[in-house]
């Protein structure tokens, strides 16, 4: 006639437990923390030349594959928030500090390679505001990796990131037009 109620309650109780620890310390009860400690500098991580832990290059190199082809647009705001929500889910609340740290150590000139493509093909009022909106979108991502579902989580992160404004990043490699010319309105009004 079907589970006895008391297996049908533990069975709950259980899975509310393992929900509540993946939210913590991460999905699959803190795996990718045990990869911190793996490898690290096997390659470089999707739009940095510093070393990271492999397995956390590998959930960038992930989701930088379904952010749309669009998304250098505004910026890259689509990366951003679903990177955000991927390393939500997989370094939990825990995670939090070190991921926001990353992403403003990302726009500064600590992570040179990045600041200066930026600097570059953006210019220094557009790379400003394109921060700030960057920023914006981080923190988005990470609400959404810790709100929603990891089903739908990076995808709507994705998603609605990618409408999240900012100037243009003319950047050839994410699809731009690019050197820039001194004119920063220019990089505006590009959204996909």
């Amino acid at each position: 006639p079907g589970a006895p109620r008391g297996s049908v309650l533990t069975a709950l109780v259980a899975a509310l437990l393992e929900g509540v620890v993946d939210l913590v310390i991460g999905e699959s009860h803190g795996a990718a923390w045990r990869g911190v400690f793996g490898r690290w500098g096997g390659r470089d991580g999707a739009t940095t030349n510093h070393s990271l832990p492999d397995n956390i290059v590998d959930i960038l190199v992930d989701v930088r594959a379904t952010t749309p082809g669009n998304a250098g647009a505004n910026g890259m705001h689509a990366w951003h928030a679903g990177s955000n929500a991927a390393l939500a889910k997989a370094l939990g609340l825990i995670g939090a500090p070190l991921i926001l740290l990353a992403g403003i150590l990302h726009e500064t000139p600590i992570d040179f390679g990045s600041f200066a493509a930026e600097y570059g093909f953006q210019g220094p009022v557009n790379q400003m505001l394109d921060s700030i909106s960057d920023l914006g979108a981080n923190v988005f991502g990470l609400a959404t990796g810790y709100l929603l579902p990891r089903g739908m989580a990076v995808d709507v992160a994705i998603r609605v990131g990618n409408h999240i404004p900012g100037p243009g990043d003319p950047d050839p490699r994410f699809g731009g037009r690019g050197a820039y010319n001194g004119n920063p309105t220019q990089a505006w009004g590009q959204y996909p």
